[in-house]
């Protein structure tokens, strides 16, 4: 085994650890119907930007409290390294690699029927499932070695 592949699961761990960090997990877009503002914004694991139509400066940048909702995401982070290990499987990553993207989803979907049934608001928060091209991207790019016979393992 050449040095290369002793270092690429932890090269993988890496690069999505700090994917999982800062590629951003939801998009929120809040309209004020009584003052006829908007507020739209971004959250990641360890930021945050939102965007206001009537403040000034209207571009506000923050620390983010969203890593304990980006959990899931370094789960999903330590399968991908076990995968290139071969401790876990392929069909396993894949579905942690779904419940990391599609959890927060879940979690938000009754917010969308009970958040504005009274509210002057109108808030729209869309998951933003980024985990799961980046699996693709790097199996593509560093692709899981398969033995040429089983006793190669």
């Amino acid at each position: 085994m050449a040095a290369s592949d002793t270092n690429t699961p932890t090269f993988v761990v890496y690069v999505l650890a700090i994917y999982a960090l800062l590629a951003p997990m939801l998009l929120f877009i809040e309209i004020n119907v009584i003052e006829g503002s908007v507020q739209i914004g971004l959250e990641a694991g360890i930021w945050g930007v939102t965007i206001y139509s009537n403040t000034i400066p209207p571009i506000f940048f923050h620390i983010s409290s969203g890593i304990l909702f980006a959990f899931l995401r370094f789960v999903f982070v330590w399968s991908m390294f076990r995968n290139y290990q071969g401790l876990s499987t392929r069909r396993t990553t894949l579905i942690l690699g779904v419940l990391a993207d599609f959890y927060l989803g879940a979690l938000i979907l009754p917010s969308l029927f009970l958040g504005s049934v009274a509210s002057p608001y109108i808030m729209y928060l869309i998951p933003l499932p980024l985990m799961l091209p980046a699996r693709y991207l790097v199996y593509r790019m560093i692709p899981l070695k398969v033995p040429d016979k089983v006793w190669d393992e």
